[in-house]
């Protein structure tokens, strides 16, 4: 990961999670969501706290240096990930990095799921 890439993704953490003042304080520089189970494990929890009528919740299972989130109400179609049942799987050296990845990716995809819904919502259907 860049500087760049870690900046980012923080800061989409950040705007996903809201008011982080209950996680930990606050560092001179930057957040820490990317080198702290302290600060990443509360985001974790979230997503997991997280119930769409679609997708069922969300399970975020860690082990080794792999994570993954699987929906729990998996329904086959286009927009979903292979293997079945699994959402987002990432493989890299460290389990910290590996569950901070996949919640930068799950961030990604929930929030262009939020404005997908929304448009659909607001866009006449066409007769």
């Amino acid at each position: 990961m860049t500087p760049k890439e870690i900046i980012e993704g923080n800061q989409l953490i950040v705007e996903f999670y809201g008011d982080i003042s209950g996680i930990t304080s606050y560092p001179d520089e930057g957040y820490e969501f990317h080198s702290s189970w302290d600060w990443l494990m509360p985001v974790v929890e979230k997503i997991e706290s997280i119930k769409d009528e679609y997708h069922g919740r969300f399970g975020v299972h860690i082990s080794s240096n792999t994570c993954t989130i699987q929906a729990t109400n998996f329904r086959s179609n286009e927009r979903m990930a292979e293997p079945p049942y699994y959402f987002i799987t990432v493989t890299v050296n460290t389990k910290l990095d590996a569950t901070w990845l996949v919640v930068v990716q799950f961030i990604k995809w929930y929030n262009f799921e939020k404005t997908l819904k929304n448009e659909l919502i607001e866009t006449p259907k066409l007769i």
